[in-house]
């Protein structure tokens, strides 16, 4: 999988600019292009039970993707994304598994670790200097940290 030169000029781009609708949009396409080659990554299911699922993703023995799901009347799927060993995506979707409708859904966005957008469930920017986005920052960036060594144990 040609990941790494795929996104190589993205977060070039990002260093060099600040936030925008086209660097997130350029994450995005990056996302989609992970996505799209999962089923050629070394998938490792850390749990798969009636209650949810774990599984890590991994592509040159580097965690790429973490997806986890909690099964229930709400079905809670978060879906991970790194390069080089650092967070740049989060997805959040809840959905109502009666009427199979979405109830929510966020999108985090990171660089060097560092959230730099956040859509909500009305899907709408989360202005930066809230106390929520700051607070969802230091949660995600440590917890993405923590599932990201978790992965490496495998």
């Amino acid at each position: 999988m040609k990941v790494k030169l795929l996104l190589f000029p993205v977060l070039l781009f990002i260093s060099l600019s600040g936030v925008s609708q086209n660097t997130l949009a350029l994450i995005d396409e990056v996302v989609a292009h992970f996505r799209s080659g999962l089923d050629t990554c070394r998938k490792v299911e850390k749990l798969n039970s009636e209650l949810g699922y774990r599984y890590f993703y991994y592509s040159n023995n580097e965690p790429l993707a973490i997806e986890v799901q909690e099964n229930g009347r709400i079905e809670k799927h978060v879906s991970w994304f790194f390069y080089k060993k650092k967070l740049i995506y989060t997805e959040t979707v809840w959905t109502d598994t009666v009427d199979g409708k979405k109830i929510h859904g966020e999108k985090t966005y990171h660089f060097e670790e560092a959230m730099i957008a956040w859509l909500d469930n009305e899907n709408t920017f989360v202005e930066a200097s809230t106390p929520e986005f700051m607070a969802l920052d230091k949660n995600l960036r440590a917890y993405g940290r923590k599932i990201y060594l978790e992965a490496l144990e495998e």
